[in-house]
C-alpha cells in the first residue's frame, strides 16, 4: 500500500473500533523502519511474510529497529534503501472471549430400552481463547480465510458439536445411558466435552475455555413417542400398573373435591366411574388374555391394546 502518509505510518497499533476482535490485520504491509508499534497487554503482534511467522512482539511500545528486534532484518525491502519493512501484521487478542451461543441437531441414536431411533439436540454457551497465535494465523486465518469473531466462533462451534456428538453417542451405545434421563448427565458431559474439543482444535491455536448452560434434549415429537412407547411396554408387561394409575387418579379427584359441592359431585361420579371402570378393566384383562396381537416384525405376542411391540418396538397398528 501507499507510503505517502509518513505521519500516520510512524505509529502502528490496533484501532479502538477493533478492540473486541480476536484478530485484527493491519491495513498496510509496508512499514517504515523506526515506526512505533503499540501492543496492548491482552494481545500480541505477529509479523508474517510468505506464510511464515517472522516474529512475535508482546505488550508494550516498541521502536521497529532491526538493531533491537533482530528478526526485522529479514523483512527489510532492499529496494527502499533499507527504510521499509514488508510484512503482514496481525494483532491477536489472547484474552478470553465469553458468551458465544451454540446448538443444533446432534444425531439420531437408538434408545437401548425400546430400540426406537430418536433425534437429540444440544444447546449451550461457550467461551473461546487463543492459546497459540501462530497456529491461529497460519492454520485458520491464513488457510481457511476466517478472521472475524463470527467466522472463528462458528467454526469452533462445529468442532464443539462434533465432540459432543461423539461423546453422547458413545455413552448411549456402550454405557446404555437412559435417553429420557440424559439431562441429569450434563455436568459429566461438560467435563468430557472440553478436553475432547481441545483435540480437534489443537492445530488451530484456539481452545474452548468454558462451557455453560449445556442442555441436551430430544426432538419434541420423538420424546412424546418414546414416553408413550415405554408406558405401553410397562403396561403390557405389568397390567396392574394401569389399574394403579386409575386408582391414583380417582383418589386425587376425590381429595381435591373437599369444600366444593360441584367438585365433590364430580369426585363421587369419579368414584362411581372408577368402580365401573375397574369392573371393565377386569373384564378386559380376561378378554386380553384370550385376545392377543402378533408383531409382524418379530412374531412376539402382545396385548390387543398395545400400540408398539414389547420386544422390538415396531408399531402394531
Amino acid at each position: 500500500m501507499s507510503l505517502f502518509n509518513p505521519i500516520q505510518a510512524q505509529f502502528i497499533s490496533r484501532p479502538d473500533n477493533s478492540k473486541d476482535q480476536i484478530v485484527y490485520k493491519y491495513l498496510d504491509n509496508n512499514i517504515r523502519m523506526l515506526s512505533v508499534l503499540t501492543v496492548q497487554p491482552d494481545e500480541v503482534c505477529l509479523f508474517i511474510k510468505q506464510g511464515v511467522v517472522a516474529g512475535i512482539i508482546e505488550q508494550g511500545q516498541h521502536k521497529l529497529d532491526g538493531a533491537n528486534i533482530p528478526f526485522l532484518g529479514g523483512l527489510i525491502d532492499s529496494a527502499t534503501g533499507g527504510n521499509v519493512l514488508v510484512s503482514d501484521v496481525y494483532f491477536v487478542s489472547i484474552r478470553e472471549f465469553p458468551n458465544f451461543n451454540f446448538g443444533g441437531f446432534l444425531d439420531n441414536v437408538i434408545d437401548p430400552d425400546t430400540t426406537l431411533a430418536v433425534g437429540l439436540r444440544v444447546f449451550g454457551e461457550f467461551a473461546l481463547k487463543v492459546n497459540d497465535p501462530s497456529k491461529l494465523i497460519l492454520n485458520l486465518v491464513g488457510t481457511q480465510n476466517l478472521i472475524s469473531n463470527d467466522e472463528i466462533s462458528n467454526w469452533s462451534q462445529d468442532q464443539l458439536l462434533k465432540a459432543t456428538r461423539e461423546i453422547i453417542s458413545n455413552h448411549i451405545t456402550n454405557d446404555k445411558w437412559d435417553i429420557l434421563g440424559i439431562a441429569s448427565k450434563t455436568e459429566d458431559l461438560s467435563s468430557e466435552i472440553i478436553p475432547k474439543t481441545a483435540e480437534f482444535l489443537l492445530n488451530y491455536g484456539i481452545e474452548i475455555s468454558q462451557l455453560g448452560n449445556l442442555t441436551v434434549t430430544l426432538k419434541p415429537e420423538d420424546e412424546t413417542t418414546l414416553k408413550e412407547m415405554r408406558r405401553n411396554i410397562a403396561y403390557n408387561n405389568n397390567p396392574n400398573l394401569a389399574d394403579t394409575a386409575i386408582k391414583l387418579g380417582a383418589a386425587t379427584g376425590l381429595e381435591n373435591s373437599s369444600g366444593n359441592a360441584s367438585v365433590a359431585g364430580a369426585g363421587i361420579a369419579a368414584g362411581i366411574g372408577f368402580g365401573m371402570m375397574n369392573n371393565m378393566m377386569n373384564q378386559n384383562n380376561t378378554a386380553q388374555q384370550q385376545s392377543m396381537i402378533v408383531c409382524k416384525n418379530c412374531q412376539t405376542q402382545n396385548l390387543a391394546t398395545a400400540k408398539f411391540c414389547s420386544n422390538c418396538g415396531s408399531s402394531l397398528s
